[in-house]
């Protein structure tokens, strides 16, 4: 009788475990992540990151705002056109990466440049941890 008492326990303690889990899952609904975000919100959250770590001028704004938001476009049709093809869609971003990175540079000072490397490899390190920061 004991034994049936706390397996009923554990068994009720588990369902409601996962239905919490189901519940706020639910809750995310479409629009939420990285990949899910519309090109034009990704490409302000990121102009705005880079605004703040990369000291951005005035002058140098409205451009990286425009390459983001044209490359965050560009990416966005490369998920829907690799359909679930994760290598395919890996390649394309990647070539994607090297062709903004190299607009990019003749937008920011070398300093700036240095600065956003040193972002972006600490973010690639902190990748697996769970803390995304940076560009």
């Amino acid at each position: 009788m004991f034994i049936m008492k706390n397996l009923l326990k554990f068994a009720a303690s588990a369902v409601l475990i996962f239905s919490i889990s189901a519940i706020t899952y639910a809750q995310q609904g479409p629009g939420r992540g990285r990949n899910s975000m519309d090109p034009k919100e990704f490409a302000e959250r990121q102009t705005n990151h880079m605004k703040e770590s990369l000291e951005l001028t005035d002058d140098q704004l409205p451009k990286v705002e425009a390459l983001n938001l044209k490359y965050a476009e560009k990416m966005n049709e490369a998920r829907v056109e690799a359909d679930g093809d994760r290598k395919a869609m890996r390649d394309s971003m990647r070539a994607m990466i090297s062709e903004k990175d190299e607009e990019l540079k003749k937008i920011l000072t070398a300093d700036q440049w240095i600065k956003f490397e040193e972002i972006r490899k600490e973010r690639m390190q902190n990748r697996g941890s769970g803390r995304r920061r940076g560009i």
